[in-house]
């Protein structure tokens, strides 16, 4: 999608997007209120924003090696830290909401630890705020490029993350056998790997035996391609799915079989800095 379609897009999204007075069902007025509009600074929102600042400034090379829709800006064998940092970490507007999505989950169906998988870990700060909510947490994050799994391995050791394991390989065959071999539910699940719409898709259904009525699921960059928007939408039209939130820079899936019909919103951010 070219930048004129995705400001043209963009403008059409915000147009028809609502805030909380949109919201008429009280577990999605909840979650906007302490989720999406909250504008509290976590302890841990410094420290994880220092390790952003850190890859930003990192001249280092490291090899890429591409297994899913690859880059628009550049399919270099070999690229700078800083340069990856730049073209694939998700902002920090997003990432906050991500973490706020963990914590308010946690309080709210009042487990003792959540199970949390990541499909596309990149330099793994998603990864470093999914396992930074709390120690207890499981987070298992999948990644491609066995060169980001050595450069995240490294941080994590440094950052004394002990509850997040990353698992390397291709996520047609890591993911999915983690999926058929898992004996325990996920409560959520971070999509951002292999942007296409089939693979997306997939990901979606390997993901399903696995939720339960609490279950979270967010897709990123939704409005990334018309591919990507149409994997969202068909994810939308799922039997399983009861509600969703597109905030345009991602999308939210809710399982909970208490709705009286079917909720898809179109949410506008708390924030354009994404």
């Amino acid at each position: 999608m070219n930048k004129l379609q995705q400001l043209f897009e963009f403008v059409a999204f915000m147009i028809q997007s609502t805030n909380q007075h949109g919201i008429h069902s009280p577990y999605l007025f909840e979650f906007y209120n302490q989720v999406i509009s909250d504008d509290r600074r976590f302890y841990v929102f410094e420290t994880l924003e220092s390790i952003r600042h850190a890859y930003l400034h990192n001249d280092h090379d490291i090899e890429i090696v591409e297994l899913g829709a690859g880059s628009s800006y550049s399919n270099a064998r070999v690229k700078k830290i800083s340069d990856v940092a730049k073209q694939q970490l998700s902002g920090a507007y997003q990432l906050r909401t991500i973490f706020r999505t963990v914590d308010w989950l946690q309080h709210r169906i009042e487990k003792p630890s959540l199970q949390i998988v990541e499909l596309g870990a990149s330099l793994g700060l998603s990864s470093f705020y999914l396992a930074s909510v709390s120690n207890k947490n499981k987070v298992t994050s999948f990644e491609g490029n066995p060169h980001f799994v050595e450069f995240i391995e490294f941080q994590k050791k440094q950052w004394k993350l002990s509850n997040l394991d990353i698992i390397e390989g291709n996520f047609d065959t890591t993911f999915r056998a983690f999926a058929q071999e898992s004996k325990s539910p996920i409560d959520l699940a971070f999509i951002d790997g292999n942007h296409r719409e089939k693979a997306t898709y997939q990901y979606f259904e390997w993901c399903l035996p696995m939720v339960h009525n609490d279950s979270i699921l967010i897709f990123d960059d939704i409005h990334w391609s018309s591919g990507m928007y149409k994997a969202w939408k068909n994810i939308q039209k799922h039997p399983a799915v009861t509600a969703s939130m597109d905030l345009y820079f991602m999308g939210i899936v809710f399982f909970r079989k208490d709705f009286q019909e079917e909720r898809h919103l179109k949410i506008r951010p708390a924030s354009l800095s994404f």
